[in-house]
């Protein structure tokens, strides 16, 4: 369960929204058994967990949204963040030697391209730690 507000300065030009500037803040909360599950391995070997079951995200971000030339219904963005976890310890869920040495003071970034054809979109994500993932999906 969670929620997010996000605020954005932007401009129109031509078929493009620039969101040059905006700040977004996230939180969420877990709840069920992966969660218990986390606190009980916490202080078992070769086990990197945070038991924090509540999390807020604080971001930076900029976008450029556009639409198709002959049609509003084929859209595209590209998005880039910078954000950070209060609380969150320097390399985050994977405290090891690795993390601590890429995560030194706690902020990560990314950025993701999306695409969407009137209904039907993707989303292509990349981030720290090696995190890529690509979605699709269909808006009702």
């Amino acid at each position: 369960m969670g929620g997010c507000f996000s605020i954005d300065f932007f401009t129109h030009s031509g078929r493009a929204d620039i969101r040059f500037l905006g700040a977004e803040v996230t939180y969420s909360r877990e709840y069920g058994a992966y969660a218990n599950f986390r606190r009980a391995v916490s202080n078992q070997p070769n086990f990197f967990v945070d038991t924090r079951t509540d999390l807020t995200t604080i971001a930076l971000t900029s976008e450029v949204a556009w639409h198709g030339l002959n049609d509003r219904n084929v859209q595209y963005a590209i998005r880039s963040y910078v954000s950070v976890t209060p609380g969150q310890t320097p390399g985050g869920y994977f405290d090891n030697i690795y993390a601590i040495k890429t995560h030194k003071y706690n902020f990560s970034g990314g950025g993701s391209f999306y695409f969407q054809y009137h209904r039907l979109f993707a989303i292509l994500e990349n981030g720290d730690m090696f995190h890529t993932s690509f979605k699709v999906g269909y808006r009702f």
